[in-house]
């Protein structure tokens, strides 16, 4: 008779976990904007802004509400080999397979 394998416990805190949100260099949006926050974002949008013009903008703007929130957030210029990573679909390859260590949340705006 086979032993029944008990799994092991794990115990992760959220911040165990990066939460990595992904802009390419192209996107990335400026120290101004940045320091603003998401509130500020809102209440100077423009719609010539660069920022508005790409669909990267859902990526930025949750960004910056969780990180104004207080949540453990990143904000990242290449695509990182571990963590939960936010991005926006059209900034990702079709054919990109995420690594055993990555969770892809794609966001589609």
């Amino acid at each position: 008779m086979l032993e029944e394998v008990q799994p092991q416990e794990v115990h992760l805190r959220m911040s165990d976990i990066p939460v990595l949100f992904f802009l390419p260099p192209h996107a990335w949006p400026s120290a101004e904007l940045l320091a603003g926050g998401a509130s500020n974002m809102i209440r100077n949008f423009k719609s010539t802004d660069w920022i508005w013009n790409g669909s990267w903008v859902w990526t930025l703007q949750t960004y910056l509400w969780l990180r104004d929130s207080g949540c453990p957030v990143h904000l990242v210029k290449e695509m990182p080999d571990a963590g939960i990573v936010v991005a926006c679909s059209g900034l990702v390859a079709v054919d990109f397979m995420p690594g055993p260590r990555q969770f892809l949340v794609s966001i589609n705006g």
